[in-house]
């Protein structure tokens, strides 16, 4: 990410934040769309869902899916704010995989 890019998204919200690391990610593969959920009863998480624009299957879709959850954990550390995520990754409103934060592997 280069320098221009960090100073403009700091001090954004933080689903911002994970948007643009997470599209970095994804690069030309997709698009990405973060949604912020509040409660009253618990801390405010996050959903990410990914759009592809080509179907993953296989070894491609796991190793895809382990690369974004390393990401996405060093974004958002367990235990701290934000740290209770979910990532959706989808191919024409189609569910690929789905993992969350405490998820060792994503499953395919």
């Amino acid at each position: 990410m280069s320098q221009q890019r960090k100073r403009h998204i700091e001090g954004r919200p933080i689903e911002e934040l994970v948007r643009c690391n997470v599209s970095d990610y994804v690069g030309d593969a997709g698009w990405v769309d973060v949604e912020r959920h509040h409660y009253e009863w618990r801390p405010d998480d996050l959903l990410v869902w990914i759009h592809l624009k080509q179907p993953l299957n296989g070894p491609a879709l796991i190793v895809f899916c382990r690369e974004l959850s390393a990401k996405m954990n060093s974004l958002l550390p367990i235990g701290q704010p934000f740290s209770d995520w979910l990532v959706v990754v989808a191919y024409a409103g189609d569910t690929l995989s789905r993992f969350e934060a405490n998820d060792y592997e994503a499953s395919a």
